[in-house]
């Protein structure tokens, strides 16, 4: 197997996996949704989805990902959801919530299950070990896991990591698996919302209640900028 590749939600995770269907039309790509296999064939030369850090494990050590500004992930993600609702691609609770509620609503839905599982330090979570709710509650119960050693410990899973890009420098991202796969992907973005406002934009009120949702995600992202970018 070349690499894994831990896709966290709306990091450009279909523009790579096409861009790299496209230039290697001889690999095998495994494209995962729950439930995520024990194991994959050994004809499988590419692992991707939206699995988390144990699960990664068990397909081997070379592990690549994106990272995104966590604000800009927040705020895509909700102008998403509500871009599957309106072209009724999805009426689930999560994409109801976002259609029904202002940004501004949106943020302060912390009482929301579904919205505090893909939300609410996701990234961190997710490179951590596992972002299930259940599974960080058995992790403070059992461990008496803290923030501080959520952050020390998500850092040490990245730095294993065989490439570690970022969103806003995804090209720097290609090339740098291009140099270390000898692959020949091209960069190309895909999946990309088609309304949505920037962090610019956000006002005072809806960055204040969005930042709670991410304390410990932008401590790691701001962290990994100055380790990998």
């Amino acid at each position: 197997m070349k690499f894994i590749h831990l896709h966290i939600p709306k990091t450009a995770g279909t523009s790579l996996r096409e861009s790299l269907a496209a230039a290697h039309p001889e690999l095998v790509i495994k494209g995962i949704v729950d439930a995520v296999p024990d194991s994959v064939g050994p004809d499988v030369d590419v692992v991707s989805g939206h699995f988390s850090y144990d699960d990664a494990m068990r397909f081997g050590d070379q592990v690549v990902t994106v990272l995104r500004h966590p604000v800009d992930r927040f705020v895509s993600i909700y102008y998403f959801w509500r871009e599957l609702y309106e072209k009724d691609i999805e009426r689930t609770r999560k994409t109801t919530v976002a259609h029904a509620l202002s940004l501004l609503d949106f943020a302060q839905a912390f009482d929301e299950p579904e919205l505090c599982s893909e939300l609410y330090n996701r990234m961190a979570w997710q490179l951590h070990s596992s972002y299930r709710l259940m599974h960080r509650f058995e992790h403070r119960r059992d461990r008496n896991l803290t923030e501080a050693m959520l952050f020390e410990e998500t850092m040490a899973n990245l730095r294993r990591f065989a490439v570690v890009g970022f969103q806003d420098r995804y090209g720097d991202f290609v090339s740098a698996l291009n140099d270390r796969f000898t692959l020949d992907i091209e960069n190309r973005k895909i999946n990309v919302t088609q309304r949505r406002s920037s962090v610019e934009d956000l006002s005072h009120a809806e960055m204040t209640a969005i930042l709670p949702w991410v304390e410990v995600d932008m401590e790691i992202y701001t962290t990994a900028l100055r380790e990998f970018g």
